[in-house]
């Protein structure tokens, strides 16, 4: 099975390319250990980033807010 093929398989089967799936993937266990405290310098590390800005500009891409704006708006919620 060529690569090619097998993208074209995977989105068909799944809506996405296995890179926007892989993606979504980092930035859902991203929002995991931002819940449990970590640090976006550490989250970018744990779920395979070696650019902080990659991971931020991809964070706000699927999300619509940054790192750091999230974390805030999580906090605000959890003490309500």
């Amino acid at each position: 099975v060529s690569k090619f093929h097998f993208i074209r398989v995977f989105k068909k089967y799944y809506g996405r390319t296995p890179k926007q799936y892989l993606q979504e993937v980092r930035i859902e266990n991203a929002k995991k250990l931002f819940k449990k405290g970590k640090t976006i310098a550490l989250v970018c590390t744990l779920v395979g980033f070696t650019s902080k800005t990659s991971f931020i500009s991809l964070f706000k891409k699927l999300t619509g807010t940054t790192p750091l704006s999230w974390q805030n708006k999580r906090a605000i919620l959890k003490n309500k």
